[in-house]
């Protein structure tokens, strides 16, 4: 086990790394995973690509930080409120440093 005593040079040296990976087989191309701002980012990507399909929820309870729980919703019928459909929920990045788990999410929204 070793210890790293300048992270940012960690993190700069791994970042340089990583852009020099090979072509990802991940839908989206993705060699690094994404920081809480691109999720986000990606997410109302979804949404402004597919407004007919998608539309961004803000769930009823907060982190126990009081932040927003966000996500997205797809459906063919997606502004209706009673239609009685089955739901799928897939949650994604609800653990700290599980990034896999948010890449998982946003592929299968991407593709």
């Amino acid at each position: 086990m070793s210890l790293t005593s300048d992270l940012a040079t960690a993190a700069t040296s791994y970042a340089s790394g990583a852009r020099a990976a090979a072509a990802s087989p991940l839908p989206s191309g993705r060699t690094t995973y994404r920081h809480y701002p691109d999720i986000q980012a990606d997410l109302k990507q979804i949404v402004a690509s597919h407004p007919s399909i998608a539309r961004s929820i803000v769930l009823p309870k907060k982190t126990f930080q009081g932040r927003d729980i966000t996500g997205i919703e797809v459906s063919d019928h997606v502004s209706a409120t009673d239609d009685a459909k089955p739901t799928f929920f897939l949650m994604g990045e609800h653990h700290a440093r599980e990034w896999p788990s948010a890449e998982i999410r946003l592929s299968s929204g991407s593709t």
